[in-house]
């Protein structure tokens, strides 16, 4: 899934470099835009039962930090080739 995102050049929504602007703030509605665009590639990418735990969850960042902590413990390189697939 990595991949997938950094080939569309939005990896910088879940690696916390695009930071959310205020509502009132000029760029708000393309960072959203691009937000809910990132979610969405996550969120299909998981079974149904997995993306339920998700999908209440506000920004792509938020998401892949979760999924970061539920998935992997530090130890096992499979674990991380596997959830960046």
């Amino acid at each position: 899934m990595e991949m997938h995102i950094a080939g569309r050049e939005k990896l910088e929504y879940i690696m916390g470099k695009t930071l959310q602007p205020t509502e009132t703030n000029a760029s708000y509605a393309k960072w959203y835009a691009e937000n809910q665009k990132v979610k969405g590639w996550l969120l299909t990418s998981m079974s149904p039962e997995i993306m339920k735990q998700y999908l209440r969850l506000r920004t792509a960042r938020e998401i892949s930090n979760a999924l970061a902590k539920d998935f992997y413990d530090g130890s096992d390189e499979a674990q991380i080739f596997a959830l960046n697939q």
